[in-house]
């Protein structure tokens, strides 16, 4: 066996080679270029959004002041004001709380504020059971529907017919 020989370029070929590898050394440049100009825009953007959140909170969490208009000082008038009267408020008298079983007098129904009712026992009848509902097949309609027919009964009709005794 012979070794085959290598194949070799034509310096025509080499040349065109050449001018391809730099036009696509060119591209990637180009791209890398952009993709780092990309990349430093999310950065940057990323940071303000930061900022801008600190910056929130920094406001929450600064206590508000209250901003007092200057309110402005009424004219002197004459010195008639009228007499402003303030009467107080009386208070109503708690009721006692009592708790009765069952209340009969109305003196004690006065003060009650919560009956306890006894209650009745429940009753001894059973409790019904819900039973499932029975599920029926039905045939489609305009179907004939199949019928079974005992063997049997045809042979004893058979048997009747042509005289043969009746077996029990």
């Amino acid at each position: 066996m012979e070794p085959k020989e290598k194949r070799q370029l034509s310096p025509e070929h080499l040349e065109k080679l050449k001018i391809a590898r730099e036009r696509a050394l060119a591209v990637r440049q180009k791209k890398a270029g952009e993709k780092k100009l990309v990349k430093e825009l999310e950065t940057k953007e990323h940071e303000q959004k930061i900022e801008n959140i600190k910056e929130r909170l920094e406001d929450i969490k600064k206590p508000k002041k209250k901003v007092v208009a200057p309110v402005p000082e009424p004219e002197s008038e004459p010195e008639s004001e009228p007499e402003v009267i303030v009467k107080k408020k009386t208070k109503k008298k708690a009721k006692k709380i009592i708790v009765v079983e069952d209340s009969d007098t109305d003196e004690e129904q006065q003060q009650v504020i919560y009956v306890k009712r006894k209650k009745d026992p429940p009753s001894s009848a059973p409790i019904p059971i819900p039973q499932a509902p029975q599920l029926i097949q039905q045939e489609p309609p305009g179907l004939p529907r199949k019928q079974f027919v005992d063997p049997t009964q045809l042979y004893q009709e058979h048997y009747q017919r042509n005289g043969f005794p009746r077996r029990y």
